[in-house]
This record gives C-alpha cells, structure tokens and sequence, in this order.
C-alpha cells in the first residue's frame, strides 16, 4: 500500500496508477479596483505514483487588475515558500510569517488556504 503525502489536504481516487493531491496553500488578501475582495492563491498540487514518486506542481491564481507593492512581496513570500516547498518530500517549512488558524474539517476535505496577514 502507497502511503499518501504527509503534506495532502484533499487526495482523489487512483485512476491508472496515480492520484492527484492537494498540498500546502497561502493566500495574499487582494482587493479589487471596485472594491471586491480578490485573494491571491499560490498552491503545490501533485501527482502520486503506485510506486510513492510525487510529482508536484504550483499553482497561482491571481486577480485581472493590478496588485499593491506589499501584495507583490506578499506573493513574492508566497512563491518562495511554495517553491521550496514543491522541492521537497512532503517536510514542513518554518513559516515567515503566522498563517490564521485551520479548520478542522471531516477526513478528506480541505482545510482551506493558509492566509497571512502582516498583524503579529
């Protein structure tokens, strides 16, 4: 048995010898232009193989209109832990900064993104 990614949020079924997962998330606050709130979404996802090999991507959402500078390092911190963290074997970074507590969800639901706030 194929044991499942220490860092999976949400893993759907094996499908050909191999299921997708989600990992570790952040999100920037962003408001838009009028006004709506717009987070930006930076999230590892993955493939795992029957024979354990993952395979993990980034994955970014961001908003149609322009971002603040501070949005932009934000991101930039985002992408860096992201990056790093797609690297390795499901080990969990030091954070730089405090993400908001997670839910506690039923077995295999998401608990949400990780959102950071400059407060603390």
């Amino acid at each position: 048995m194929t044991s499942k990614p220490e860092d999976a949020t949400w893993i759907g079924p094996w499908e050909e010898g191999r299921r997708l997962f989600d990992g570790q998330s952040w999100t920037v606050e962003h408001t838009t232009h009028n006004g709506r709130p717009y987070p930006i979404t930076v999230a590892v996802i993955g493939k795992q193989y029957l024979d354990g090999r993952i395979q993990r991507r980034i994955a970014v959402d961001v908003p149609g209109d322009p971002i603040t500078p501070a949005e932009a390092r934000q991101l930039i911190d985002a992408l860096t832990e992201a990056a790093a963290f797609a690297d390795t074997e499901a080990i969990v970074p030091s954070r730089s900064r405090r993400p908001t507590p997670r839910a506690q969800g039923r077995p295999g639901e998401s608990d949400g993104p990780i959102i950071y706030s400059d407060a603390g």
